[in-house]
This record gives structure tokens, C-alpha cells and sequence, in this order.
């Protein structure tokens, strides 16, 4: 993660900013000391930025709806995965 002095973030906000939204997290130091992370809202944004030509492909994963499993007691994991392995047999 890149660090960038407090100073350089109030210079340059937009850039920091337009950084930030493609993906990358930066940390923000005041007198070499970190105060505050800056990491995008868009969980596929790095993925973009590291891959240029997934560009399509993220799009499409950002229309499939993701679901928290929430294991309780009796709960197999195992079925729990098999569930997982044939909803991805519904994906084109």
C-alpha cells in the first residue's frame, strides 16, 4: 500500500481521489505517521485496474447478486458448498 503525506492529498485531492476510485488504497501520513487509509467503495474496481481487459467480465460479476452464509449450529459446510457449486452451474 502506497503512503502519501497529508500534504501532497491536499494538493493534488482530485488525483488522489481518481487514484483511489481505479482501485488502489493509499495510506495518509501526517509527520510520517499514518492517521487514515483511503481505499475504493467499489470492491471490483482493483480488479479493473489490475486487469484492463476485464473490464466486460466485472461489469457482468457486478450484476450477480452475493449472499452472506450465516453457519449455525447442525450446519454442514459441506452442504453449504455443494449449494455454492451448483448455483455457480447456473452462471453462463
Amino acid at each position: 500500500m502506497t503512503t502519501i503525506p497529508i500534504e501532497e492529498l491536499e494538493a493534488h485531492l482530485r488525483e488522489v481521489l481518481a487514484r483511489v476510485q481505479a482501485g488502489e488504497r493509499l495510506l495518509i501520513a501526517r509527520d510520517g505517521e499514518p492517521v487514515a487509509e483511503l481505499s475504493p467503495c467499489d470492491p471490483l474496481a482493483a480488479i479493473e485496474r489490475a486487469f484492463p481487459g476485464m473490464r466486460r467480465a466485472t461489469r457482468h460479476m457486478r450484476d450477480i447478486e452475493i449472499r452472506r452464509v450465516r453457519l449455525s449450529d447442525g450446519t454442514d459446510i459441506l452442504d453449504v458448498l455443494r449449494e455454492v457449486t451448483e448455483d455457480r452451474d447456473l452462471l453462463p
